[in-house]
């Protein structure tokens, strides 16, 4: 079939929804598929385009015969709430006017379906035009919902701003052909707003099995780690979701353990804060890394003995699965989790590949910690969540679910 995938985040980023959208498109393209991606150029977390790019009114490349269009955006660091507004509602706005003023020419072919993948609220607006102007079937995938993460940062659901996400979301649920989510709470949250159960569908994240593709001999290692070392790493953004200045403290606690090391990698909306708050805690155990490509990530990956899973402990997050969760399992390291009892918990729980920890008092993280490090063999645990991602949430299998739900319930069974 013909593919016209809509996502505002693609490789070479490296955030969650860029992995998912470039994993899924080259699975489909190499499944016989035809599959044309619009997106923008690549500039998350930091708000600047990548060096190999220039931000053009619209481009095309081709990756792995995937073609890619990538359609201007006002770039801006992903620092605040008006900042996120800006790259949001940008995206949109240039990419319908390539799609029916500027460049439609590019986009003239026969598409079977379209797929808009959500995370920033606006993203759907694209497909559900050019589904509505060309007569094709729109699927519309919701990464988050947003309106129930917007409760777990202060916000209340008598709040304007909520409402209105909460108002974006549900009408584009509505007015698509068939749903996307990515965990079962989210399916269940869409059915109590009165989405039809018949038209959702659940594809999790997951993990692409690959072999380790660091390159070492040429790289600059800022760690490197000492025998009899203890290496706890997070990677992944540093904003307002993760709860970091509290992990901060309980790393201060650490301290005196001059065996364990903290490592963080990754950007976002709190890090410059939270890069003062490690001069102000003199937190000398901890290391802190901008982000990096995945064939340098992966080195860091192989130093770290355990891997770091965070969310603010609000039951507004019990739905929500940090895909990185599936990246640190695929690649054999036990988890350290960090946040509230729910679908991501269930997970770490059900592979008996780490810790889950629900507590909101330090001294008590401490010590989960300590006698959780004294005691498990991280090589059992780090096996048991390879083992279980392997059966369960093997990336290859979920593309081809994906494709099977769009050819017999968006196409009735067509053959392309």
């Amino acid at each position: 079939m013909k593919i016209l995938y809509i996502t505002q985040f693609f490789y070479p980023e490296r955030t969650a929804g860029a992995i998912r959208a470039y994993e899924n498109a080259i699975n489909w393209e190499k499944g016989g598929n035809q599959v044309t991606v619009l997106t923008t150029y690549p500039n998350f977390p930091i708000g600047k385009i990548f060096k190999e790019y220039k931000n053009k009114m619209l481009s095309h490349e081709i990756i792995e015969g995937i073609d890619v269009y990538r359609s201007y955006l006002y770039m801006r660091p992903n620092t605040n709430i008006v900042n996120r507004l800006i790259s949001y509602i940008g995206f949109p706005l240039f990419s319908i006017i390539n799609l029916f003023i500027l460049n439609r020419k590019y986009f003239k072919g026969k598409y079977d379906v379209i797929i808009t993948t959500s995370g920033p609220i606006f993203t759907p607006i694209i497909g559900l035009l050019f589904s509505k102007i060309r007569k094709i079937p729109l699927i519309t995938e919701f990464r988050d919902l947003t309106f129930k993460q917007i409760l777990a940062t202060k916000f209340t659901d008598n709040n304007f701003a909520y409402k209105v996400v909460r108002g974006i979301e549900l009408f584009f649920a509505r007015a698509s052909d068939e749903v996307i989510v990515l965990t079962k709470g989210f399916a269940k949250i869409l059915m109590e707003y009165g989405i039809d159960k018949n038209k959702i569908d659940i594809i999790p994240n997951g993990y692409e099995i690959k072999e380790n593709n660091s390159k070492e001999d040429n790289l600059k290692k800022e760690l490197i780690k000492k025998s009899g070392e203890i290496i706890i790493s997070y990677f992944g953004t540093m904003g307002v979701s993760q709860n970091l200045f509290k992990i901060f403290d309980l790393i201060s606690h650490l301290k005196e353990y001059n065996n364990i090391k903290f490592l963080f990698i990754g950007d976002g909306a709190v890090k410059s804060e939270l890069l003062k708050y490690k001069e102000e805690k003199e937190l000398f155990n901890l290391t802190m890394l901008d982000g990096m490509p995945e064939h340098e990530l992966e080195y860091y990956y192989q130093i770290s003995d355990y891997c770091l899973v965070l969310l603010n402990n609000d039951q507004n997050f019990a739905y929500t699965i940090p895909s990185k969760i599936f990246q640190i399992m695929g690649r054999k390291k036990p988890i350290i989790f960090i946040g509230p009892e729910g679908e991501a918990s269930e997970i770490i729980n059900s592979a008996k590949c780490g810790l889950t920890l629900y507590d909101n008092e330090i001294e008590i993280l401490k010590n989960k910690i300590l006698n959780f490090i004294k005691k498990e063999d991280t090589q059992v645990l780090g096996n048991n969540g390879y083992n279980f991602v392997l059966r369960n949430y093997n990336r290859k299998n979920l593309c081809n679910k994906y494709i099977d739900i769009i050819n017999e319930k968006v196409l009735g069974g067509k053959k392309h």
